[in-house]
C-alpha cells in the first residue's frame, strides 16, 4: 500500500517514516455487527489473515457486536 491509496474516493495521508522498517499499514476494522445474519465473517477472518501477513496495525472503530434486542 502506499500513501497516496484510496479509501471511499477521498485520499488518506499516513505519516512515512524515513526508515523501510518503520513503516506501517494501518487498517480500520468497523461496523462488522457480529452475531447479525447478514454479518460476513469470511471477509473478516480474509481481512485478520491479511493484517497477519503484512505485520498490520488494526484500528477497531464502530458496531463490533450486533447487541440489538427484540425488545429494544
Amino acid at each position: 500500500m502506499e500513501a497516496n491509496d484510496r479509501i471511499a474516493g477521498r485520499p488518506v495521508k499516513l505519516n512515512v517514516f524515513k526508515t523501510p522498517e518503520a513503516k506501517k499499514l494501518l487498517v480500520p476494522i468497523g461496523d462488522i455487527h457480529f452475531g447479525a445474519p447478514n454479518c460476513d465473517i469470511d471477509h473478516v477472518r480474509r481481512t485478520l489473515e491479511f493484517c497477519r501477513k503484512a505485520n498490520a496495525w488494526i484500528l477497531l472503530m464502530g458496531d463490533l457486536l450486533e447487541s440489538a434486542t427484540r425488545y429494544r
